[in-house]
């Protein structure tokens, strides 16, 4: 028990790293402790990322609402009811006759030849 009250005054007043053996363990021990802050730096830049995630996301979720309700009131108002209550504002009635398609047919020569009756 007295060897390890020894031990533990030792490792709590600093005394051991003055011990030879530990002495020769110091690149080893400035090289885990450089993996421990790059550890910890990847740690924080990862929160920081994910909010920075979270953020776009609610961004973009608030973009994607916006749009769709301009959608909505743009068909909304470009719709034919409308479009005919507008124009019956200014005297313009919407023809409800059949359009025809009207073809001239060329003769071969592509000149076009008066037929004599």
């Amino acid at each position: 028990m007295k060897k390890f009250g020894k031990i533990l005054q030792k490792i709590l007043s600093g005394k051991i790293l003055e011990h030879p053996k530990v002495s020769r363990y110091y690149p080893f021990m400035l090289f885990l402790v450089i993996l421990a802050l790059i550890w910890i730096a990847n740690t924080y830049r990862y929160i920081h990322i994910r909010q920075e995630i979270a953020t776009v996301k609610k961004s973009l979720a608030d973009s994607t609402a916006i749009l769709k309700k301009q959608e909505t009131d743009f068909t909304g108002h470009a719709t034919l009811s409308n479009l005919v209550e507008k124009l019956e504002t200014k005297k313009i009635k919407i023809a409800h006759d059949n359009t025809y398609k009207i073809i001239v047919k060329k003769d071969e020569g592509g000149k076009h030849e008066q037929k004599e009756e």
